[in-house]
């Protein structure tokens, strides 16, 4: 397995304190366009890997263009936006 294989894996595991919890998890979608003009971090909270995957579909097939999955990552501990801070877990 290669070092960037290793890293999704790892940007995709949920931690071992909230798997047995009913603890939502911030997870970030990235992606674009078909057409490549615009680029989108969509943040979003889930209870497993499943759910992330699960509300991904949904919110895909209620966007009015076709978007293309780039990357879908994991932020147990938060995620700083224009100093604003996305908690990284949510009950």
């Amino acid at each position: 397995m290669s070092s960037i294989e290793k890293q999704i894996v790892q940007d995709t595991e949920i931690p071992q304190s909230h798997q047995s919890e009913q603890v939502k998890t911030l997870w970030m979608l990235a992606c674009r366009t078909k057409e490549g003009h615009m680029h989108q971090l969509v943040p979003f909270y889930a209870l497993s890997t499943e759910d992330a995957e699960q509300q991904i579909q949904q919110w895909l097939s209620e966007q009015p263009c076709s978007i293309v999955r780039i990357s879908l990552r994991l932020f147990p501990n938060g995620f700083v936006i224009c100093r604003q801070r996305l908690r990284g877990t949510m009950a």
